[in-house]
């Protein structure tokens, strides 16, 4: 287990029971990050995230893991209930990461507004938001 980093002090105990399960299970089946990012849909940086405790994972990414592991799904579906419920978006900076089709769907352009005083073409404002950039971190 020394392959972990360790979990945030603020954690909720209830999201770092489900942490600790999900570590036992890769550590347990030799399924790598890799592994898991390729068979499930979701980033190796997003599993990053989870198995570091620093997203709350969501449901089909858990459930993705306990098919590849072999671990029991009704184990794993309660664990994660009950991290989903202890998780505060606000403290933790979000809530769980979208599932991969959502994320990867083109995003609507925001319609581009004439700056006022501007005649004809002048020039606009972009109200498009922007995405904070994912970081890659080590396990």
């Amino acid at each position: 287990m020394g392959r972990w980093r360790p979990l945030p002090h603020d954690l909720p105990i209830e999201v770092a029971r489900l942490v600790r399960d999900m570590r036992r299970h890769v550590d347990r089946s030799g399924v790598t990050v890799a592994t898991l990012a390729s068979k499930s849909g979701y980033s190796r940086s997003s599993w990053v995230r989870y198995l570091n405790g620093h997203r709350l994972p969501p449901w089909a990414a858990v459930a993705g893991l306990g098919r590849l592991t072999h671990a029991d799904w009704e184990q794993l579906h309660v664990r994660w209930e009950s991290a989903a419920h202890a998780w505060a978006p606000p403290q933790r900076g979000g809530g769980t990461d979208p599932e991969p089709a959502a994320a990867a769907a083109p995003r609507q352009e925001t319609p581009r507004q004439e700056t006022p005083g501007s005649a004809g073409g002048g020039a606009t404002t972009d109200e498009a938001a922007t995405d904070e950039a994912a970081t890659d971190e080590a396990i």
